[in-house]
């Protein structure tokens, strides 16, 4: 159910669609607030501001996937040496939330592996491109590993995001199935992905985030 918050800092009232949202960007003002003890906070940062290259995608967007509707709650954006890609939070009816991997043209959406806990994954210092391990009783081919850092976020997400903030991730493959790794301070999560392609995504006509 939405409920509706009023940013601390031009008091517009905004739609809070993710009830597990740690952090909100004011669609009319662009300050980025945290949830303090059940209170929206100003986080002291200034305002979000994450360049623009074209994406279909666009915080407050509607959609379906595979006949499932779904909004575009929020944008995480990470880069690592000689590049970026973006994440968006996508809510479903009806259904777990998605994280939509966007990178350089390749979409796909991962979903947190639930039954894996946080503090059983392997440290990141100890994984090796072209080794198998295994990860929750699934084997998981390691084909990539990196240093990351946080660029910046937008919308609802449900963790505070810090710019600069470093951390790592390693991408790999299962049984054919797309697997990640991430690990970000306070925050290492299993995920499991599905590739999508451009034309799996149908579009309402209008859309805003207000």
């Amino acid at each position: 159910m939405n409920q509706t918050v009023n940013c601390p800092s031009c008091g517009a009232a905004l739609p809070q669609r993710f009830p597990a949202a740690k952090m909100l960007v004011c669609s009319y003002c662009g300050e980025t607030s945290f949830l303090n003890a059940d209170r929206w906070e100003l986080a002291g940062a200034g305002k979000a501001v994450l360049a623009d290259y074209g994406s279909m995608f666009a915080v407050g967007r509607q959609g379906k996937l595979d006949k499932k509707p779904f909004t575009v709650a929020g944008r995480l954006r990470l880069s690592y040496h000689g590049g970026f890609w973006d994440e968006w939070l996508l809510l479903f009816d009806n259904d777990e939330p998605g994280w939509l991997q966007e990178d350089e043209g390749n979409l796909t959406l991962f979903r947190q592996a639930k039954h894996v806990a946080s503090h059983h994954l392997p440290p990141y210092e100890g994984l090796r491109v072209g080794e198998t391990i295994q990860v929750g009783g699934q084997a998981f081919f390691i084909m990539e590993k990196n240093e990351m850092k946080i660029v910046g976020g937008e919308g609802e997400l449900p963790f505070r995001v810090v710019p600069g903030q470093a951390g790592a991730y390693a991408e790999g493959v299962g049984k054919g199935q797309p697997l990640s790794l991430e690990y970000l301070p306070g925050e290492a999560s299993f995920n499991l992905g599905t590739p999508l392609r451009w034309k799996d995504f149908t579009w309402e006509q209008q859309a805003q985030y207000v």
